[in-house]
């Protein structure tokens, strides 16, 4: 059994994927990544916890039954218990939505790690709101959002729970701090906090941000296609993401000003009394509808040459398109594209090896 649990929550958007795959598989013989069956722990913990897991949006966009779910329940918790067990100085958990489990889960995830009887810290990162809506509203995106609403970063709904169940003193906040810090790396920074040798782990990026043209064709996408509920579609739409990010160069960002209508003034102030981080407000005061409004008028605006590109490329892969399809059309095509090659490599039988 470990002699202590490092409990990483998010928030989102903190480099948590970078931290992931850094960690994937490290195990020193006194630290040790849990190994869930996933680098990204969210997944088997949420899976674990969950009240109604077939409802988890991961079980969800692949179309997994309620029978496939219960069995990913039950190996789940079969890992976790197989880690909880193994002798080490300290067992390591990363997750973001881990912080988004109500009440009920977290007192539940709470007493399953205490019953390991090793001693259990807390690890949250804190984001700045202008810098976290930004980057979140784009995943949101990437994970197939249509609407216009953006992301609020809802501190005090992700971590008063913690506190409150595993005390205080065992939960860390600490700041994320690129936007800050020049040189600032979550890698390095969480190395510090697990107790790690130094440069234990790979210092590389992961989830790249989306550029601004990007993140318009893919918003309509979203809104004019259905939500894909296959592995096949989900792979045609990665491959879809990856195109249009390499696609575009203008960076993604969003008026402070829009961003400022989801902030809550009195929810920083939570975070100043809680963790003495004091987060950097978003100048002006937006209407959330005038905000929203503003929001679609700049996702909607997809300039002539991102469409000029589209066609183009169309033509290059010997995709059908007509002079007149918009710009959702010419899109859509791309993806329908890119769902017949992923179709046709999965029914592609294997060459055989030759005979000796």
């Amino acid at each position: 059994m470990p002699d202590h649990i490092l409990l990483h929550i998010g928030m989102h958007k903190t480099g948590t994927t970078a931290l992931q795959h850094a960690l994937h598989d490290y195990d020193d013989g006194q630290i040790r990544y849990a190994r869930l069956g996933h680098s990204n722990h969210s997944i088997p913990v949420v899976t674990c916890f969950a009240s109604e897991p077939h409802r988890y949006h991961v079980w969800k966009r692949i179309g997994a039954t309620r029978q496939e779910v219960a069995r990913k329940v039950a190996f789940c918790r079969e890992r976790l218990e197989s880690e909880l067990a193994l002798p080490r100085k300290r067992l390591l958990f990363v997750g973001e939505e881990i912080s988004l489990l109500p009440t009920a889960a977290v007192t539940a995830l709470s007493a399953t790690l205490h019953r390991s009887g090793a001693e259990i810290s807390v690890l949250a990162y804190l984001r700045d709101p202008l810098g976290y809506v930004t980057s979140a509203f784009q995943q949101q995106v990437r994970g197939g959002q249509a609407c216009y609403t953006l992301p609020r970063p809802y501190y005090r709904q992700r971590f008063e729970k913690f506190t409150a169940i595993f005390g205080r003193n065992a939960v860390s906040f600490r700041a994320y701090a690129p936007e800050r810090t020049a040189g600032w790396s979550i890698i390095s920074d969480y190395s510090g906090a697990a107790g790690l040798p130094p440069r234990a782990l790979a210092d590389c990026r992961s989830n790249p941000s989306l550029p601004l043209d990007a993140v318009r064709l893919l918003h309509l996408f979203n809104r004019t296609n259905p939500q894909i509920g296959s592995e096949t579609g989900l792979a045609a739409r990665s491959a879809l993401i990856s195109y249009l990010a390499a696609c575009f160069t203008t960076r993604f960002t969003i008026d402070p000003g829009i961003v400022a209508a989801v902030v809550d003034a009195d929810e920083l102030a939570w975070v100043e009394d809680t963790t003495g981080i004091p987060l950097r407000a978003v100048p002006g005061a937006t209407d959330p509808t005038r905000a929203e409004a503003a929001l679609a008028a700049y996702l909607d605006d997809i300039p002539p040459q991102a469409i000029d590109r589209l066609r183009h490329d169309l033509s290059l892969r010997s995709i059908p398109h007509d002079s007149g399809d918009d710009a959702a059309s010419l899109v859509s095509k791309l993806y329908a594209g890119l769902l017949a090659a992923q179709e046709a490599a999965r029914t592609t039988p294997a060459p055989k090896s030759a005979s000796a």
